[in-house]
This record gives C-alpha cells, sequence and structure tokens, in this order.
C-alpha cells in the first residue's frame, strides 16, 4: 500500500484545500496510469529500462525531484498528455534546454560611446525602459502587510541545547521521516522550546530545505515584533510553517491569555510538488512541538489576517 503514499498525499492536500480539483484529477490520472505501466512490468509485458523511463517520466509530470536515485544523468523522456493535465507536456524526449543566449538587441542599451547623432537620439529608448518595471510590478500573491520586508527579525541562535523533544515528541525518534521522507532539524525544537518556555521570541518560520529531505528554521522574530511583521516574512508564491506567540485579549474576563499558534502558509500560487510535501509533512513537524494551542492554515492574505488567528485562539480556548 506504499503505492497509494502519493495519492494520499494528494486527497489530503485537496481536502485541506491546498489543492484546486483540476490539480488532483491531473495527480490520480497520472497515479493511475504508472499503476498501469507497473502492472505491465510484473507481467513482463514491458522492460525494466522502459519502465524506469516511465517511472521518471511520472515523477516530472508532477514536478518532483528523483531522490535516492542513481547519480547518472537523469533520463527526459517524451510524455502524452493526459485528459483535464494542467500542465503541458513535452513534445519530445531531449536534455533540459539550453540556457538562452542575450538578444543582440540589447547591446545598443549599453553604448559606452555614443555618436554625438546617438546621443541626441538617447532620451527616446528612455521611456520603454522606465515601463519595464511596471509590467513586473503585480505580485501573484498581493500582500496585506505594509512592512518592510525582513522587519522584525533577529539572529538565529545556535546555542541553545537541543536535547528536550517535549513529551508528546519523546516517542518520535530523532532519525523518523515523514511520509516524504523528511526529517526534523533538532534546531526547530530547541527554538519553540525557548519561545514557549522564555518568551524571548514573538515567532518563528519553518522551511523545507532546499534538497528536499529536512525541515530547518527559516526566520526569528523579535520578542518586540509585529504580527505585521510576521505574516510580511512569509513568500508570496512558497510555503511555509510558523509558530506564532498570540496574546488574545478576553473581553469577558479582560485577562490575557497567550497561545502558541501553528501556522500552515500553502499559497495559492506555490507549485503542487511544495503544496504536497508541506501537507504530508505538516502534522509530522507538530508532533515534535508540544504545546501548540491552536492552528491557522491559509493559502491566500485574506486567510492571514488577524482576525483569522484571534478566530481560532478564540475558538480553542471556548472549546476547553
Amino acid at each position: 500500500m506504499a503505492d497509494l503514499a502519493v495519492l494520499r498525499t494528494a486527497k489530503q492536500a485537496l481536502d485541506e484545500g491546498l489543492l484546486n480539483p483540476e490539480d488532483y484529477d491531473f495527480i490520480k490520472k497520472a497515479f493511475l496510469r504508472a499503476q498501469q505501466i507497473k502492472a505491465g512490468l510484473d507481467a513482463g509485458f514491458i522492460k525494466e529500462e522502459d519502465f524506469v523511463q516511465a517511472r521518471d517520466s511520472f515523477l516530472h509530470s508532477l514536478d518532483f525531484a528523483l531522490v535516492g536515485g542513481s547519480s547518472a544523468q537523469p533520463v527526459y523522456v517524451q510524455t502524452q498528455s493526459i485528459p483535464g493535465s494542467p500542465k503541458a507536456a513535452p513534445a519530445q524526449a531531449m536534455p533540459p534546454p539550453a540556457p538562452v543566449a542575450p538578444r543582440a538587441a540589447a547591446a545598443p542599451q549599453r553604448n559606452p560611446t555614443p555618436s554625438r547623432d546617438a546621443a541626441a537620439a538617447a532620451p527616446a529608448p528612455a521611456a520603454p525602459a522606465a515601463a519595464a518595471p511596471a509590467a513586473a510590478a503585480p505580485a501573484a500573491v498581493p500582500r496585506i502587510s505594509t512592512a518592510a520586508p525582513g522587519a522584525g527579525t533577529v539572529p538565529i541562535p545556535t546555542d541553545l541545547p537541543t536535547s528536550a523533544r517535549g513529551a508528546r515528541s519523546s516517542s518520535v525518534a530523532s532519525n523518523k521521516t515523514s511520509m516524504s521522507g523528511i526529517s526534523v532539524n533538532d534546531q526547530c525544537v530547541a527554538i519553540f522550546n525557548h519561545i514557549k518556555t522564555k518568551s524571548a521570541y514573538k515567532w518563528v518560520t519553518f522551511k523545507v530545505n532546499d534538497a528536499g529531505n529536512e525541515v530547518v528554521v527559516d526566520q526569528l522574530g523579535a520578542a518586540d515584533s509585529s504580527y505585521e511583521q510576521f505574516i510580511n516574512i512569509l513568500p508570496e508564491n512558497n510555503c511555509r510553517y510558523g509558530v506564532y506567540d498570540y496574546a488574545y485579549l478576553n473581553a469577558d474576563t479582560n485577562q490575557t491569555v497567550n497561545k502558541l499558534v501553528f501556522v500552515h502558509w500553502a499559497s495559492d500560487t506555490a507549485t503542487t510538488k511544495n503544496k504536497m510535501m508541506y501537507a504530508s509533512t505538516k502534522d509530522f513537524l507538530k508532533s515534535y512541538l508540544d504545546g501548540l494551542g491552536a492552528e491557522l492554515q491559509a493559502t491566500d492574505t485574506k486567510e492571514l489576517a488577524e482576525s483569522e488567528m484571534r478566530e481560532r485562539v478564540h475558538q480553542a480556548i471556548t472549546r476547553k
């Protein structure tokens, strides 16, 4: 049943609103095709080398990096279009495209020694150049924060004790991984425990490292940083985990209660690969963080509003 892990992860991401139905249908059809190819191999109808190429094609169609494979150069093969697929398949077998050479037309813009005739005409092309940033200005996900990027952050300490893993996580071995093969760096647990016991920091964000095999600390918020600075640190086109120390003011008792809120940020514009990877590792990471009081999942900036976090904390308090 391990072969169903990818499909289960996709279904979980769909149920949590991290995938749209079109992406899920694409993954499901690709998975069923992969199972048919595997059955052909088991029955002896397909050669081993043909099966390896078909498997790699399937993984590349999902935008997955090949993990644990041989050190040989990956094989790029022709893939047929799957009905309803939101992605375009490659037209033919070919290696990765070579870098595009700079256009020759760009050379005159450098113009280190313009002539007197050219100098008179120089202001004319300046107008199109000034308009270039305007085309790239619209962001895929509009920010609701006006704080400067990186504002409110502090250097990540490296001398915190990493032995304590909390009551819930004591039964989780340090060499265990999530269903996506991702482990949790001890520094994540150490900083979380420092926030919980010392209140030295306001928030922390975690990310899956570039190798795609470990959750590591991404950014750390100063004790006096704001919620606006926290949401501004989240990437517009990627996913992140976060923990925010939220101070909830109870209007009935006029008392302030602090709750550690786990945040799962999966931007609508993130790749399907990243959404599935973060969705399948979320609960595994949470098993190491003993003391969470609420959870907030968001796919756009409206769902990141402070009122949404307050509502999650309110529900957690009134539910007890």
